[in-house]
């Protein structure tokens, strides 16, 4: 497993757990089993692993759906297996989709302040 892949997946754990603004980074490095130097080496701040993050689950929706509307399906089938990809994308990836609608705050201000 790569290490940011790692990192992502531990710190959706802790994320899930406590909350953002409640995880450090220490908390992030040692349920990865690594030194805060590797994790820097990822990511600048751990604001910029959230992003990562979002963006991350984001192309990997974008990738499920592409394939559904890609595929073989004739018109009449294309509209349900593209909502039914939908759905299936929300139920594999639930635990990064509650943390990111309960931390939509936090992107709301780094939206605000960018």
């Amino acid at each position: 497993m790569l290490k940011k892949q790692l990192i992502m997946e531990k710190a959706l754990e802790l994320f899930s757990e406590q909350g953002f603004e409640a995880t450090s980074v220490q908390q992030i490095t040692d349920r990865c089993g690594i030194s805060k130097g590797a994790f820097y080496l990822s990511f600048k701040t751990k604001d910029e692993l959230v992003i990562s993050m979002v963006d991350y689950y984001l192309q990997q929706f974008i990738i499920d759906v592409d394939q559904v509307v890609r595929g073989t399906y004739n018109k009449e089938t294309v509209l349900v297996e593209f909502y039914k990809s939908i759905f299936q994308a929300f139920k594999d990836h639930s635990a990064s989709a509650r943390v990111f609608f309960n931390e939509k705050v936090f992107l709301t201000k780094k939206r605000a302040i960018s």
